[in-house]
């Protein structure tokens, strides 16, 4: 069992989380290499979850999922 005091750092930024899934999410977020595609100035990939495949866009990585993942679970 998780302790319910403990905090995860990132060691990028330094910004801590109650939670492992939170400073992933943050990294994936923040910090992982970007592709071309963008909102405004933001740029976007699109990372599986499963197999941390990156994806140029929404729709490729549940092609990816579909064909990749889909019955494997």
């Amino acid at each position: 069992m998780a302790n319910s005091n403990q905090t995860f750092s990132c060691e990028t930024c330094n910004s801590t989380f109650n939670s492992r899934d939170e400073l992933k999410q943050l990294s994936i977020k923040e910090h992982e290499d970007k592709t071309t595609n963008t909102i405004g100035s933001t740029e976007l990939t699109f990372r599986c979850e499963t197999c941390n495949a990156v994806f140029n866009s929404r729709e490729e990585l549940r092609q990816h999922s579909i064909k990749e993942h889909e019955g494997k679970r």
